[in-house]
């Protein structure tokens, strides 16, 4: 059975909308799966111990011992803090690592936490200790993901990161202080914040827009705005802090458009001063399957000045086309043009091309184009855009104007989106289903820039990076 995408409002909230279903934040979740973890770790209070006793089971020896082996300290100093029971998806034990290989699973096993010179450390296991991991505290990127019960999972990888690193506009998730703040569109729509302790819902975030920005700077901040209801509750753009305290409406639509549109945050400045947000078309339908900004304005949180940066202009074909605000905010991506990425420079105005790959055919639309970290290349996806013989591309640019080359292809009846250039060597791409029998489903995967290593992570829909 084939399914015809209905774009309500735009394609964000269709990556939005999962299966009706409880939320819960599970940390360190592993690839793959969606099973829920334990929330009561097995043993909580800190146990001294000089040797490995006959009281600790293998696994718990085992990652003393591989402590004792990392950091050369010895085996007194080490307290055994937590032993969470898990039932890993496959031999990886809930790691992800570039180009890795999985045995088969699921694997039960545990999530061991040990201190020691008052550091804390993270051990995987399966049940009898044959096989162990560290998770490290190096910059490795995790990010959370809309699993397809509907909750909200972290998935915890051994890739790194860059700090510059941006995930497209019309966001769905934004995270501060280890905590997920979220859209969720499954039944009324809102806000949540999701945490170790589990999900709340934001009430002071009521009836918003497909966008919700987080800016998790030294005072965090939310932004997002509400989709208007009726001709007399037009929409608003709010900021507040993270718990809805200094809640400030920053702007009331007036504008004189006909059609009808809603206001959607899209992202903080770099010195959290200012929000940028967009003007959109409200219920438009069709098959759409890269959304996108249609316009970006930039709003001033102090003096409420607001700055025109890319005009909404619905009649010269620039409808849900924005991708990407680099981290800089001086370029901007779009696939306004339908069969090439434009990059516009927001300084001196000027415009360059992308072009897609020559190894490409049957193509008839691109989109959901993300800036390598260093602001030199693009990635960029391409599909057929038929529901009934879908599939879909990914390329790599070779600069900021001129060709580009493919890496990935998708299966029959997929198609690929851009979550994020996680480093200079990875992207993060989500795979969308459309013909789908009984249930359509997305996951996540990396794959190198140059195509090497495509690796299955997680099933599930991107919301958003999560900082360690």
């Amino acid at each position: 059975m084939s399914r015809l995408i209905i774009f309500l409002l735009v394609a964000g909230v269709l990556a939005a909308c999962g299966q009706p279903g409880s939320m819960t934040l599970l940390t360190a979740t592993p690839p793959a799966s969606s099973q829920t973890l334990p929330a009561t770790p097995l043993q909580t209070n800190p146990v001294p111990i000089g040797k490995p006793q006959a009281d600790h089971t293998p696994a718990q020896s085992a990652a003393m011992q591989a402590l004792v082996e990392t950091i050369k300290v010895p085996i007194d100093q080490i307290q055994l803090i937590s032993t969470e029971a898990v039932q890993w998806p496959d031999g990886c034990l809930g790691i992800v690592r570039i180009n890795a290989r999985c045995m088969g699973g699921p694997v039960a096993g545990f999530r061991i936490i040990l201190e020691a010179n008052g550091e804390q450390y993270e051990f995987h296991t399966n049940q009898d200790g044959t096989a162990i991991v560290q998770l490290t505290e190096a910059a490795y990127v995790s990010f959370a993901i809309r699993a397809p019960d509907n909750s909200i999972q972290i998935i915890d990888t051994q890739m790194p990161v860059e700090p510059q690193v941006t995930t497209g506009l019309l966001p769905l998730a934004g995270e501060a202080g280890g905590v997920v703040y979220a859209l969720d569109f499954a039944n009324q729509p809102q806000g949540v914040a999701a945490d170790q302790t589990g999900t709340r819902p934001l009430d002071f975030i009521g009836n918003p827009s497909y966008g919700l920005a987080v800016w998790s700077g030294d005072r965090p901040r939310l932004g997002w705005a509400t989709a208007p209801v009726r001709a007399s509750a037009p929409s608003q753009l709010f900021s507040s802090s993270i718990d809805g305290t200094t809640l400030v409406t920053l702007l009331t639509d007036t504008a004189t458009i006909t059609a009808p549109f809603v206001l959607v945050a899209q992202r903080w400045s770099q010195d959290g001063q200012s929000l940028y947000f967009s003007t959109e078309p409200y219920g438009i339908g069709g098959y759409i399957l890269f959304g996108g900004a249609s316009s970006l304005q930039r709003i001033n949180v102090s003096d409420r000045s607001v700055q025109e940066v890319i005009p909404y202009d619905l009649g010269g074909g620039q409808a849900l086309c924005l991708d990407e605000l680099s981290s800089d905010e001086q370029l901007v991506a779009d696939h306004c043009a339908q069969t090439s990425i434009t990059i516009r420079d927001l300084s001196s105005g000027q415009t360059t091309t992308i072009q897609p790959p020559a190894a490409v055919t049957g193509f008839s639309l691109v989109g959901s184009a993300r800036f390598s970290p260093d602001l030199t290349r693009v990635a960029f996806a391409l599909a057929k855009r038929d529901p009934e013989n879908e599939q879909g591309w990914v390329a790599v640019s070779d600069g900021l104007s001129g060709g580009s080359k493919l890496i990935v292809t998708s299966q029959p009846g997929e198609y690929f989106t851009l979550a994020a250039w996680l480093n200079a060597d990875t992207l993060l791409l989500q795979s969308n289903q459309v013909t789908c029998n009984p249930g359509c489903a997305s996951s996540l995967w990396t794959v190198g820039s140059d195509g090497a290593g495509l690796n299955k992570v997680a099933e599930g829909t991107f919301l958003t990076l999560v900082s360690r």
